[in-house]
């Protein structure tokens, strides 16, 4: 609300390592906002697939998360599902901490459109074209229930990675 887009063209890297010099411009949409008094609190949320020929991204949709009690979380608290060219699902979840105290212990967001609870400030799920859940990432997190998968660690971890074989 109370937003203005722009069209601009945006530098990008097309290189494929650090040691080689490649650039390009991709199109680009600038979206701003303006108060007259503060605090203005904005998220803007995109995702940027580069490719040649076909895309491996199907959609892109934001999802409502919610805290322990189901109140509607604010906008710098992130959920998307990304729905991939093979049926595959991403479901990426972002925990904004910035200027607010972190997170009573114990505290959660769910995603009730994927049936998901996590303590995680920063989650990633792969969901396989069958629907089982194949692979879990977490930052800053103690627990993952998606489904029928339960993940408890014995304490917050920084970052952990799981491929799960179904």
């Amino acid at each position: 609300t109370g937003a203005a887009a722009a069209t601009a063209a945006s530098w990008v890297s097309a290189s494929s390592g650090y040691d080689e010099v490649g650039e390009t411009w991709i199109p680009t949409v600038m979206v701003r906002r303006q108060a007259q008094a503060e605090p203005l609190v904005s998220t803007f949320v995109s995702v940027i697939e580069p490719y040649e020929g076909k895309p491996l991204i199907r959609s892109v949709r934001r999802l409502a998360l919610r805290d322990s009690a189901g109140a509607a979380l604010p906008d710098g608290d992130v959920a998307l599902e990304i729905v991939l060219a093979d049926g595959r699902r991403d479901i990426l979840v972002g925990a904004d901490r910035a200027g607010r105290p972190a997170r009573e212990p114990g505290s959660t967001v769910s995603l009730e459109a994927v049936g998901l609870r996590t303590d995680a400030e920063l989650l990633l799920l792969r969901i396989g074209q069958d629907g089982r859940l194949d692979k879990v990432a977490l930052s800053r997190g103690t627990f993952v229930e998606a489904g029928d998968t339960r993940i408890k660690l014995d304490g917050p971890v920084g970052f952990l990675e799981i491929s799960l074989d179904n």
